[in-house]
């Protein structure tokens, strides 16, 4: 909550569709997501919908994170945190696989290893040219690469193109979109373009 994103994305000189999208998305923020936990689950994102990445996920957190009791308004609620590397670097694809992974599965068993094994390749990621080193990794391409680094390094020049901009792309941009014109700011851009797709289009 501490950047302005309205006082500096209001310098912009907006094209029609992403200003339409601004003026009624405008009150969005992105979180600044661990890097790790982002990571893993975009990796699940992978030819999956919404509803089975979350699926997912609760059940890895179920399964192998740290149960959490809060009492609050004489409610007892039941929570788990999300399980660290050093916990999934131990656990197979098999097991993975038992959890609705898939062909992901293998994905995060390598991924795990190869983060456990290289202590500073988290590191070298926010350090280095973010996309491509998590190009490297299997199971991510460019469009997971930008959402880790949007949602994870909060690097707001990050313009993910999945689905659903694609289809606001061909749609409104005859194909082709300019990303460069919105600077620094294309990541809050392509939110606020999601957003009003999700709920306006």
């Amino acid at each position: 909550l501490d950047i302005d994103y309205t006082s500096e994305i209001g310098k912009l000189e907006l094209d029609n569709f992403a200003k339409k999208s601004y003026e009624c998305s405008k009150g969005i923020h992105i979180l600044r997501q661990d890097l790790f936990e982002t990571m893993v689950t975009f990796l699940m994102s992978s030819c999956n919908t919404m509803n089975n990445i979350r699926n997912i996920i609760n059940l890895l957190c179920r399964t192998y994170g740290n149960k959490i009791t809060i009492n609050w308004e004489n409610k007892e609620y039941v929570d788990y945190t999300f399980p660290s590397l050093e916990v999934l670097s131990n656990i197979t694809e098999a097991e993975f696989r038992q959890l609705s992974m898939g062909f992901r599965a293998a994905y995060l068993v390598n991924m795990c290893h190869d983060l456990y094994v290289d202590k500073d390749r988290l590191q070298s990621i926010i350090n280095k040219d973010s996309v491509n080193e998590l190009c490297k990794f299997n199971g991510i391409g460019k469009k997971v690469a930008n959402c880790i680094c949007l949602f994870a390094l909060h690097d707001t020049k990050a313009f993910p193109i999945d689905t659903h901009i694609r289809q606001i792309i061909d749609s409104e941009y005859s194909g082709c979109i300019d990303i460069g014109k919105y600077g620094n700011y294309a990541g809050i851009i392509q939110q606020y373009m999601f957003y009003y797709k999700a709920f306006y289009m």
